[in-house]
């Protein structure tokens, strides 16, 4: 497990500091009587979304083959003019999808990637769940991380690397440490798989999928030093591809749904 350095992200050209206080919270609980417990009763209620955001990269919602910067509220990192790119060679569904290879205008560990549409500023009391189908081509070459923002509140949610060795880490506080956390789980070479993250700030917890499968579980507050929602999605990595891989991210969709928490008690 290696740990993190301090980075600093680029957001439509201007610099975001990810590398902020990153503090422990104690979420406040109502206080026990001597003969009463407190309960929490949560609902998520079907259709009840407060904001969301999904696309397909498809002609048809407004994309076009080549830099994605600028194409239908996008962003990408300034220092590159290329990457990533609109493409059509390997789609999930549909006929295009957004596509990752090396920039050779950077050297090798340069950070480069996309920030999707920024859904403005959102509450924390959300249930925050993001699915996105990604094909990496090869292990032993670049990392690539995704990375969910909430830059109304001045920082990230929650981080997720696909490691060039083909693990999967999470960032995450262990033993006192902010450091990518291995969750023993390796992504499938040269196919696509899904990843889901849902981050549920009534519970501050956050659940990681694999395909379906549950493969991590980590509190909500690592990076914000309380729960907070997705505004938006970071894709990147660090621009050490061999010559031939790739990394292809379809069908990306951002869902903050609305939860209802009442607390009661009981005699």
């Amino acid at each position: 497990m290696d740990k993190i350095p301090p980075i600093v992200l680029l957001m439509a050209g201007v610099q975001l500091g990810l590398n902020t206080l990153i503090s422990a919270h104690a979420a406040a609980l109502p206080e026990q009587g001597a003969h009463k417990d407190f309960y929490q009763q949560e609902t998520r209620q079907a259709g009840q979304t407060f904001s969301s955001f999904g696309t397909g990269f498809e002609m048809s919602q407004g994309y076009s083959t080549g830099w994605i910067s600028g194409q239908s509220g996008w962003s990408s990192f300034t220092n590159s003019s290329s990457q990533p790119y609109v493409a059509n060679n390997n789609p999930f569904s549909g006929a295009q999808h957004l596509r990752m290879t090396n920039d050779p205008a950077n050297p090798p560990g340069t950070l480069i990637g996309a920030f999707s549409p920024n859904l403005g500023s959102l509450p924390k009391n959300l249930f925050c769940r993001v699915s996105l189908q990604i094909s990496l081509s090869t292990t032993g070459g670049a990392s690539y991380d995704v990375v969910a923002n909430a830059p109304s509140h001045g920082t990230g949610s929650w981080r997720v690397k696909f490691h060039e060795s083909g693990s999967i880490q999470v960032y995450n506080r262990v033993d006192g440490l902010n450091i990518y956390d291995d969750t023993g789980a390796f992504w499938p070479v040269g196919s696509y798989f899904n990843l889901t993250v849902e981050a549920n700030n009534s519970l501050n917890q956050i659940d990681y999928f694999l395909n379906g499968d549950l493969i991590y579980v980590s509190p909500a507050d690592v990076l914000a030093g309380s729960p907070v929602c997705v505004e938006q999605l970071l894709l990147a990595n660090d621009n050490r591809q061999t010559s031939s891989e790739s990394a292809d991210f379809d069908d990306v969709q951002i869902e903050n749904d609305l939860i209802f928490t009442n607390a009661f008690e009981q005699e």
